[in-house]
């Protein structure tokens, strides 16, 4: 009795663990996905900002010429890469500090269409920030299973591999001051 139990344990184990590596790198998949529109919906604002300030700050042409650049750059790759998370932190930046400029134009803090920009960005970068830590904890419970036992073992047969976490420098962890 015990020869029939045994292997029809182990081949549910394994079943059991197939399952759950594949389902969790699905849910990876999932949340780089949610990172991604959320990106593609801060690319699709840059526009906007240029539009709107650019009457106001024609001498910072080349911090807008920058930010549109870094845009173009994110949105080449696919993925989470160290080349994008560079583009991304050069994007976080740029919009912070074009928001900043609005210090030194009184008439473009007071515009409408800048203020309802501002709230909509600040928004947008609380989604990001949400995003984001769901993808990295979607990456631990992956991370986990394919280098805990039994699912490691699991793992290396199927070569399913650890996975990067969706990091930011320093400098992109402290906001930027906007005064409304």
């Amino acid at each position: 009795m015990w020869w029939v139990i045994i292997p029809v344990a182990l081949i549910l184990l394994g079943i059991y663990l197939y399952n759950n590596l594949h389902t969790r790198k699905n849910q990876i998949e999932f949340a780089r996905s949610s990172v991604d529109a959320l990106l593609k919906k801060r690319y699709d604002l840059i526009p906007n900002l240029n539009r709107i300030v650019s009457g106001y700050t024609q001498h910072e042409k080349s911090l807008f010429e920058n930010l549109a650049n870094a845009r173009a750059e994110a949105m080449r790759y696919n993925g989470i890469t160290p080349t994008r998370f560079k583009s991304e932190s050069s994007i976080a930046s740029g919009l912070g500090q074009a928001l900043l400029l609005a210090e030194n134009y009184p008439e473009l803090k007071a515009d409408q269409q800048f203020i309802q920009f501002q709230k909509t960005l600040l928004e947008l970068e609380e989604q990001i920030s949400a995003a984001r830590r769901f993808y990295n904890a979607a990456i631990n419970d992956y991370n986990n299973a394919v280098q805990t036992f039994p699912g490691n073992v699991m793992a290396n047969l199927l070569s399913f591999k650890r996975q990067r976490y969706f990091t930011i420098p320093p400098i992109e962890t402290q906001a930027p001051a906007i005064k409304l």
